[in-house]
């Protein structure tokens, strides 16, 4: 048990790294890196048949890895079972609750690179975040901007300020210009990235990769 923890503890602090290579298509090799922390959400094909296709997404945060393993801060998995006739059942199993969990390390998960199907890396919370404080920025500066003309008529005067216009005008077209700015820089450092490791599964026509 304490070895366990401190394998974790030990692979916590580092950036899990895996080489992998694109399947279909001309032959591809790039590295798969993922730091510590980040957002996870891992899919596995549990069932392909017939009748029946049984899969889970498992959702957590990254403690690093080996080789062979992915290891993972479960929150939680959601189950799915999809039945040829329609029916379809999906449940959510909080981590406490999923017998597969490590003994003596609250909520760890091991995933053997062989079981996994899907892997999503979430952009850090730092991104999230600065979207939601640029969004009413922008917002904001477009309706001053349209505003503006109106808010600086002088009515007693009949007349357009334009001394005013230069401080309203210019201020919220400032605004608007950093704030699109701000949503370029965040995207072009969006961190969000999807791979597949089986085909036609979750989506039909996409990338396939292959861990080496």
């Amino acid at each position: 048990m304490l070895i366990g923890t401190c394998v974790l503890l030990s692979l916590n602090a580092q950036t899990w790294e895996s080489q992998i290579q694109s399947v279909e298509g001309k032959s591809r090799v790039k590295t798969l890196k993922i730091k510590p922390g980040r957002e996870l959400k891992i899919g596995q094909l549990l069932t392909d048949e017939d009748s029946l296709r049984e899969f889970n997404y498992y959702k957590g945060s990254s403690l690093g890895g080996t080789r062979d393993s992915l290891y993972i801060r479960l929150r939680d998995v959601q189950t799915n079972k999809i039945f040829t006739n329609g029916i379809k059942y999906q449940s959510t199993i909080p981590a406490k609750f999923y017998p597969e969990i490590l003994p003596g390390d609250s909520n760890s998960l091991k995933m053997s690179l062989m079981d996994i199907d899907y892997i999503q890396v979430k952009s850090p919370k730092w991104q999230k975040t600065a979207g939601e404080i640029v969004e009413p920025l922008i917002w904001t500066s477009l309706f001053v901007l349209i505003l503006s003309p109106l808010i600086c008529y002088d009515y007693n005067k009949g007349a357009f300020n334009a001394v005013r216009y230069k401080y309203w005008g210019l201020g919220s077209t400032a605004g608007v210009v950093l704030g699109f700015g701000s949503v370029i820089i965040i995207n072009a450092f969006d961190g969000t990235k999807s791979f597949q490791f089986n085909t036609g599964w979750p989506d039909k026509k996409t990338n396939v990769w292959k861990f080496k």
